[in-house]
């Protein structure tokens, strides 16, 4: 058997296991041909769903019965542990560009003794479902090389740089106006004409060399494609502030900016956590409050957290000083913010190797000096431990199927899924591992309501199953921890979130299986107005789930609360006449 196809299929069973994404299992492996290796991987898992159903309608046609009686599975294309390489070698024989399987050994000997069966299989169900191509059975997002065509997102990092100057430097013509403006002042600075120059800032044109005999007359120019430079230019998007859109498929890796940690390249889906976050508090009030991202790594959002702290924090400064200088605030709102907030954001996650990767994330950002991580599990945080005393925010994007990932082909790993046409078996197993996701995630959401000064959580998905969103927020509605018995907290109650987004929640969904006698109804349509829904490819990013909690006070606290408003205004009678009695 050819090696790299052991090697695909150990990390499409490592992906599978959810043991890391596709690109670090590649180049994590020791194969030499790690491109080679990821075109297989790749391939295979835009025909999962395919393959799936093509080799259980090969199972119930051949009636399958394992003959190896308990000795070896090296030849049953049926054994568990051979799914991931049956399924790149049957991909290679059905849908390779050599309609081939590259090799010798005893499994490939296995699928060729099924090959008129598995491609009967294949033209059963092109007939089925009306297609005439290959490429017409996958999704529509997914045809083409490269999976999903969805546009480029890149945040603008506001404590290393500002939006007009990253606007700037995508702009051709501010380009040229910088290069020029150096130029001269270099010849400024130096006093020599533009002979001498520094290499640098001397234009070198290439010659161009001279078109065959006779070709000229016959292109007349038509093989060139005008490219609008316009249409390269990045937009500012409508619902993310500091967030830019580039076309489909733009390069931005090797991009100044990027390597400087000006410009993170982030998905505009996943930026919907933090910014409702952020929103949720008053700007004038941001300093001195603390966040709690629970699950941070790999750290996208937690650097978005913290920049926004920053900002906002440097927003409410300069609402406050206004009114003393309308100049001078205007002035400042240009330039990056500095790193001077109070606030803090405390990041964990259980991993070693994540952690060192949020770290290395928050140094490359320039939030290293706001963000606090922590080699700990979320659930192992201690609420009433005096270091989260001023933490009024908690950030959970607790691990998800990753099922909205539309711009990544892990979620095919499931086959089917649930409900999807699999084995029973395959059905059953998917549905183990959704249920054991669901209950972490509402694990980890109350914790985050056992946290005595949070006054806002946001929880958040990168899935579009119903197990993962509304009934994890379904269960949370009605926990002892979303309506606590103590009079100084108030209960938990979904807020408004991103109102400018206009897909929002479900609120046709029911209580989770298992859980009808505790939760009689689903969400009310006013509650699932308050949720934000985004679907994978259609709403042109990833797909995303997103619920705000606000905590209003006790009945305790506003008790307190008037109580002090009283005092406050006896005070201030008290205060008056005394300085009436002076006057008179």
């Amino acid at each position: 058997m050819a090696l790299h196809y052991r090697e695909a299929s150990s990390v499409l069973a490592k992906l599978e296991a959810r043991r890391g994404g596709i690109k670090s299992l590649v180049f994590q492996s020791d194969f030499t041909n790690k491109k080679l290796v990821y075109a297989v991987v790749a391939e295979t898992m835009k025909y999962a769903q395919v393959l799936q159903v093509l080799l259980n309608m090969l199972y119930k046609q051949v009636g399958y019965v394992s003959s190896n009686d308990g000795g070896s599975d090296d030849n049953d294309i049926f054994a568990p542990p051979n799914k991931w390489l049956v399924r790149v070698m049957v991909y290679d024989l059905l849908f390779g560009s050599r309609k081939a399987i590259q090799g010798n050994g005893a499994m490939k000997l296995a699928i060729l003794r099924h090959r008129t069966h598995l491609e009967q299989a294949l033209t059963t169900h092109m007939n089925e479902v009306g297609v005439k191509t290959h490429t017409e059975l996958l999704p529509e997002r997914l045809r083409g090389k490269g999976g999903a065509k969805l546009p480029r997102y890149a945040r603008v990092n506001t404590l290393k740089t500002t939006m007009q100057d990253a606007l700037d430097a995508f702009d051709p013509i501010k380009r040229a106006q910088a290069k020029a403006e150096r130029t001269r002042l270099w010849h400024a600075a130096n006093g020599s004409s533009t002979s001498n120059a520094p290499l640098s800032t001397k234009k070198h044109k290439k010659k161009k060399k001279a078109p065959p005999k006779g070709q000229q007359d016959n292109n007349n120019g038509r093989n060139k494609v005008p490219v609008n430079i316009h249409q390269q230019q990045p937009t500012i998007d409508p619902h993310v502030r500091y967030l830019l859109r580039f076309p489909p498929g733009r390069d931005l890796h090797d991009h100044p900016l990027v390597e400087s940690g000006a410009l993170i390249l982030q998905d505009k889906s996943s930026c919907f956590s933090a910014q409702v976050l952020a929103d949720a508090f008053p700007a004038q009030h941001m300093n001195g409050i603390d966040m709690i991202d629970a699950c941070a790594a790999p750290g996208n959002k937690t650097s978005h957290l913290a920049t926004l702290l920053a900002l906002r924090y440097s927003d409410g400064v300069r609402a406050s000083s206004f009114s003393a200088s309308s100049s001078s605030s205007s002035s400042s709102s240009s330039a990056a913010v500095p790193p001077q907030a109070s606030s803090s954001v405390f990041a964990f996650d259980k991993s070693v190797p994540r952690l060192a990767v949020l770290e290395r994330r928050m140094k490359e950002a320039g939030a290293d000096h706001i963000v606090h991580a922590t080699l700990q599990s979320f659930l192992e945080v201690d609420p009433h431990d005096p270091r989260y005393a001023h933490v009024q925010g908690i950030l959970l994007d607790p691990s998800c199927s990753g099922s909205g990932m539309a711009s990544r082909l892990d979620h095919f790993m499931d086959g089917p899924g649930v409900g999807g046409g699999g084995t029973t078996a395959e059905e059953e197993d998917a549905q183990r591992r959704l249920t054991a996701l669901s209950d972490f995630q509402k694990e980890a959401l109350l914790h985050a309501f056992t946290f005595p000064n949070v006054t806002n959580v946001v929880y958040s998905t990168c899935s579009v199953h119903n197990e993962e969103n509304e009934h994890v927020v379904l269960h949370a509605l009605a926990s002892e921890q979303t309506n606590p018995s103590s009079q100084t907290l108030g209960p938990m109650r979904l807020a408004p979130a991103l109102t400018s987004w206009s897909r929002r929640g479900r609120s046709n969904v029911g209580p989770a299986p298992g859980e009808e006698g505790v939760l009689t109804q689903g969400l009310t349509k006013a509650q699932a107005d308050c949720l934000v829904r985004v679907l994978p490819g259609e709403d042109e990013t990833n797909g995303f789930f997103v619920a705000l909690f606000h905590r209003g006070a006790g009945k305790k606290t506003k008790q307190n609360k008037k109580r002090k408003e009283k005092r406050k205004r006896k005070k201030q009678r008290e205060a008056a006449e005394k300085k009436q009695k002076q006057k008179s």
